[in-house]
Protein backbone atom coordinates (compact mmCIF):
# COMPACT_ATOMS: atom_id res chain seq x y z
CA UNK A 1 0.00 0.00 0.00
CA UNK A 2 1.58 3.68 -1.03
CA UNK A 3 0.60 6.46 0.99
CA UNK A 4 -0.99 9.84 -0.79
CA UNK A 5 1.09 12.56 -0.90
CA UNK A 6 -0.09 15.94 -1.52
CA UNK A 7 0.86 17.37 -4.94
CA UNK A 8 -0.15 21.44 -5.26
CA UNK A 9 0.45 21.02 -9.02
CA UNK A 10 -2.38 18.23 -9.43
CA UNK A 11 -5.96 19.44 -10.63
CA UNK A 12 -7.54 16.93 -7.61
CA UNK A 13 -6.15 17.10 -3.89
CA UNK A 14 -6.95 14.31 -1.72
CA UNK A 15 -5.71 14.99 1.61
CA UNK A 16 -7.27 15.97 4.53
CA UNK A 17 -6.02 19.77 4.52
CA UNK A 18 -5.70 20.22 0.87
CA UNK A 19 -2.46 22.79 -0.28
CA UNK A 20 -3.92 26.24 0.06
CA UNK A 21 -5.99 25.48 3.05
CA UNK A 22 -4.13 26.62 6.75
CA UNK A 23 -4.71 23.77 9.54
CA UNK A 24 -5.52 26.22 12.29
CA UNK A 25 -6.26 23.00 15.15
CA UNK A 26 -8.57 23.46 17.91
CA UNK A 27 -8.75 25.86 21.16
CA UNK A 28 -6.63 24.14 23.17
CA UNK A 29 -5.52 26.76 25.39
CA UNK A 30 -7.14 30.01 26.51
CA UNK A 31 -5.87 33.39 28.52
CA UNK A 32 -8.21 35.21 30.61
CA UNK A 33 -7.98 38.70 31.78
CA UNK A 34 -9.92 40.98 34.19
CA UNK A 35 -12.00 43.49 32.17
CA UNK A 36 -9.43 46.31 33.12
CA UNK A 37 -6.44 45.17 32.83
CA UNK A 38 -4.11 45.50 30.04
CA UNK A 39 -1.98 43.90 28.52
CA UNK A 40 0.21 46.10 26.34
CA UNK A 41 0.28 44.72 22.32
CA UNK A 42 2.29 46.70 20.14
CA UNK A 43 1.14 44.85 16.74
CA UNK A 44 -2.43 42.83 15.48
CA UNK A 45 -1.80 40.05 18.16
CA UNK A 46 0.39 39.28 21.05
CA UNK A 47 3.27 38.01 20.36
CA UNK A 48 4.66 35.16 23.17
CA UNK A 49 6.86 37.61 25.03
CA UNK A 50 3.84 40.25 25.50
CA UNK A 51 1.76 37.28 26.76
CA UNK A 52 4.71 36.34 29.13
CA UNK A 53 4.75 39.63 30.80
CA UNK A 54 0.87 39.35 30.84
CA UNK A 55 1.37 35.69 32.92
CA UNK A 56 4.24 37.79 35.82
CA UNK A 57 1.84 40.28 36.12
CA UNK A 58 -0.16 41.27 39.00
CA UNK A 59 -3.76 42.51 39.78
CA UNK A 60 -6.11 43.77 36.64
CA UNK A 61 -3.32 43.11 34.70
CA UNK A 62 -2.37 39.36 35.24
CA UNK A 63 -2.99 36.88 32.33
CA UNK A 64 -4.78 33.52 33.55
CA UNK A 65 -3.58 30.35 31.18
CA UNK A 66 -5.80 27.73 30.96
CA UNK A 67 -3.27 25.33 30.21
CA UNK A 68 -5.40 22.22 28.78
CA UNK A 69 -8.62 22.54 27.04
CA UNK A 70 -10.37 19.14 26.85
CA UNK A 71 -13.25 18.60 23.69
CA UNK A 72 -12.20 22.68 22.74
CA UNK A 73 -14.83 23.96 20.75
CA UNK A 74 -15.43 27.56 18.78
CA UNK A 75 -19.03 27.24 17.91
CA UNK A 76 -21.35 29.89 16.29
CA UNK A 77 -24.28 30.22 18.90
CA UNK A 78 -26.27 32.59 16.48
CA UNK A 79 -26.34 35.78 14.29
CA UNK A 80 -27.09 39.63 14.59
CA UNK A 81 -29.58 40.19 11.50
CA UNK A 82 -31.72 42.45 9.85
CA UNK A 83 -34.40 41.01 7.90
CA UNK A 84 -37.61 42.23 5.56
CA UNK A 85 -38.67 45.74 6.16
CA UNK A 86 -35.59 46.25 8.06
CA UNK A 87 -33.22 46.68 4.75
CA UNK A 88 -33.93 48.08 1.87
CA UNK A 89 -34.13 45.46 -0.85
CA UNK A 90 -35.94 42.82 2.13
CA UNK A 91 -32.93 40.35 2.15
CA UNK A 92 -31.12 39.57 5.38
CA UNK A 93 -28.18 41.26 6.32
CA UNK A 94 -25.97 39.43 8.63
CA UNK A 95 -23.76 42.19 11.35
CA UNK A 96 -22.42 40.15 13.84
CA UNK A 97 -21.98 36.31 15.04
CA UNK A 98 -22.32 35.42 18.63
CA UNK A 99 -19.51 32.69 19.18
CA UNK A 100 -18.25 30.60 22.11
CA UNK A 101 -15.60 28.51 23.31
CA UNK A 102 -16.94 25.13 24.67
CA UNK A 103 -15.29 22.50 26.45
CA UNK A 104 -13.85 21.58 29.45
CA UNK A 105 -10.80 22.22 31.95
CA UNK A 106 -9.39 19.28 33.38
CA UNK A 107 -5.68 19.88 34.32
CA UNK A 108 -6.54 21.87 37.65
CA UNK A 109 -4.77 22.62 40.45
CA UNK A 110 -5.34 24.75 43.52
CA UNK A 111 -3.64 27.85 42.56
CA UNK A 112 -5.37 27.97 39.24
CA UNK A 113 -8.60 27.09 40.51
CA UNK A 114 -8.34 30.13 42.81
CA UNK A 115 -7.19 32.34 40.43
CA UNK A 116 -10.46 31.46 38.42
CA UNK A 117 -12.75 31.86 40.80
CA UNK A 118 -11.06 35.70 41.44
CA UNK A 119 -11.98 36.11 38.07
CA UNK A 120 -15.70 35.60 38.94
CA UNK A 121 -15.22 39.05 40.70
CA UNK A 122 -16.07 41.09 37.46
CA UNK A 123 -19.10 40.07 35.38
CA UNK A 124 -16.84 40.44 31.68
CA UNK A 125 -13.51 39.33 31.25
CA UNK A 126 -10.68 39.63 27.95
CA UNK A 127 -10.14 35.84 26.28
CA UNK A 128 -7.44 35.24 24.26
CA UNK A 129 -7.61 31.72 22.69
CA UNK A 130 -5.12 29.33 21.54
CA UNK A 131 -5.15 26.49 18.92
CA UNK A 132 -3.37 23.21 19.36
CA UNK A 133 -0.90 24.29 16.10
CA UNK A 134 -0.14 27.54 17.93
CA UNK A 135 -2.30 30.27 16.63
CA UNK A 136 -3.41 33.46 19.02
CA UNK A 137 -7.24 34.73 18.25
CA UNK A 138 -8.73 37.72 20.17
CA UNK A 139 -5.95 40.65 18.58
CA UNK A 140 -4.77 43.92 20.57
CA UNK A 141 -7.45 43.47 23.40
CA UNK A 142 -9.31 40.11 23.33
CA UNK A 143 -12.75 39.11 23.16
CA UNK A 144 -14.98 40.70 25.58
CA UNK A 145 -16.59 37.61 27.43
CA UNK A 146 -19.08 36.88 30.45
CA UNK A 147 -16.84 34.10 30.90
CA UNK A 148 -17.88 32.75 34.21
CA UNK A 149 -16.28 30.27 35.83
CA UNK A 150 -18.67 27.48 37.19
CA UNK A 151 -18.07 25.49 40.35
CA UNK A 152 -15.53 22.60 40.23
CA UNK A 153 -17.78 19.36 39.05
CA UNK A 154 -16.92 16.05 40.35
CA UNK A 155 -18.45 12.67 38.56
CA UNK A 156 -17.27 10.23 40.80
CA UNK A 157 -15.23 7.05 41.02
CA UNK A 158 -12.65 7.31 37.96
CA UNK A 159 -13.10 10.63 36.79
CA UNK A 160 -11.25 13.81 37.59
CA UNK A 161 -12.30 17.14 38.57
CA UNK A 162 -13.21 19.24 35.43
CA UNK A 163 -14.70 22.92 35.18
CA UNK A 164 -17.36 23.00 32.31
CA UNK A 165 -16.86 25.80 30.24
CA UNK A 166 -18.90 28.25 27.95
CA UNK A 167 -17.71 30.83 27.17
CA UNK A 168 -19.36 33.67 24.28
CA UNK A 169 -18.07 36.52 22.74
CA UNK A 170 -19.57 38.61 20.08
CA UNK A 171 -17.46 38.93 16.73
CA UNK A 172 -18.54 42.11 14.41
CA UNK A 173 -17.89 41.31 11.21
CA UNK A 174 -17.01 44.99 10.04
CA UNK A 175 -13.73 44.18 12.20
CA UNK A 176 -10.83 41.79 11.38
CA UNK A 177 -9.91 38.93 13.49
CA UNK A 178 -6.05 38.59 12.79
CA UNK A 179 -4.67 35.23 14.21
CA UNK A 180 -0.71 35.25 15.20
CA UNK A 181 1.35 31.90 15.01
CA UNK A 182 4.02 30.60 17.46
CA UNK A 183 4.49 27.52 18.49
CA UNK A 184 5.69 28.70 22.12
CA UNK A 185 2.29 29.59 23.10
CA UNK A 186 1.41 26.03 23.68
CA UNK A 187 4.20 26.02 25.74
CA UNK A 188 2.33 28.48 28.65
CA UNK A 189 1.64 27.92 31.84
CA UNK A 190 0.70 29.54 34.92
CA UNK A 191 3.79 30.61 37.16
CA UNK A 192 4.51 28.09 40.46
CA UNK A 193 3.29 29.05 43.53
CA UNK A 194 4.85 28.17 46.95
Amino acid sequence: MVDLACNCADEMEVVPFPCKATDYGYPSKALLMDESGTLTVVGETPTLAEVQVGIADIGADKLVVIEELTNGQLVEQSREEETGADTADGLTNTFGVNMALTGNIKLLDEALRASLLALNCTQRKKMWIITSKGYIFGGKSGYKTPAFIPPMALNGFGTRGLVPINWPYQHNLNKTDPAGQNDGFLTLVNPAVS
